[in-house]
């Protein structure tokens, strides 16, 4: 039996149009060395960073000419840009309207008290977390550990009186530290922004289940209202 300390789990979903969606962090993915992502017609585009005024520009991106591979631990291998301007992230099988869009990278955990916020045409959208803090007696870690922690979307319109709210809890779970830093069950956000011009927020985040595991999730507004956002793409990365 071959030993495997690295494996990928990978499920995707279709989204409305009936396409296959799949949403890549290429420096945290990995994935079968003898299959490739870009095989068959499929068509994968780039999200990359353009400015201080974050203004991201969707790129085609040309595939496996642009990577490389390299083994991690066992079976499985991990794929980076080998040259050029690195994406924040590559996707496949969700329409576009524009080349140029607004978003925001890298929030990380949003604490207990934090919110973030991003404005759109003609509403705003509010990502906040409560929780009770536990202080850490260690020296290392800010908090010993978040109970009850929960992240929450909220939209408001603000194009009629009085104001139209709608809001989501996205996760709602106690959060505890790892040994080496950062929180197990924790959420962390990767990037925010509406990817297919729909008017919607769209957020790519990693979800910890596990302190060896992490889940890169991306949620994307559809056409259940009673939801902002729903999963529509998955994969998780494991290592020891």
């Amino acid at each position: 039996m071959k030993s495997i300390c690295c494996f990928l789990f990978f499920i995707s979903w279709l989204n409305i149009w009936g396409q296959k969606i799949d949403v890549i962090i290429l420096d945290q993915y990995s994935g079968d060395p003898d299959s490739s992502l870009f095989e068959g017609d499929r068509t994968f585009y780039g999200v990359y960073y353009l400015n201080n005024d974050n203004d991201f520009l969707i790129s085609k991106f040309e595939g496996e000419e642009l990577l490389e591979k390299y083994g991690a631990i066992g079976d499985y291998k991990i794929i980076e840009p080998i040259n050029g301007i690195k994406p924040e992230f590559i996707f496949s099988g969700i329409n576009v309207k524009h080349d140029t869009i607004k978003g925001l990278k890298e929030l990380g955990l949003i604490y207990p008290g934090e919110c973030v916020r991003f404005d759109m045409e003609n509403k705003f959208y509010l990502l906040y977390a409560n929780g009770k803090v536990i202080k850490s007696k260690d020296g290392f870690h800010p908090f010993f550990e978040i109970e009850n922690y929960s992240l929450t979307l909220e939209e408001i319109k603000i194009d009629s009186l009085p104001l139209s709210k709608r809001k989501q809890t996205l996760y709602y779970r106690t959060l505890q530290t790892w040994p080496m830093g950062g929180y197990e069950n924790g959420i962390y956000i990767h990037w925010i922004g509406d990817i297919n011009g729909d008017g919607e927020l769209d957020i790519l985040l990693n979800e910890s289940n596990h302190f060896a595991c992490t889940d890169i999730v991306f949620l994307m507004s559809g056409s259940d209202p009673k939801k902002l956002v729903k999963k529509v793409s998955k994969y998780t990365l494991c290592g020891c």
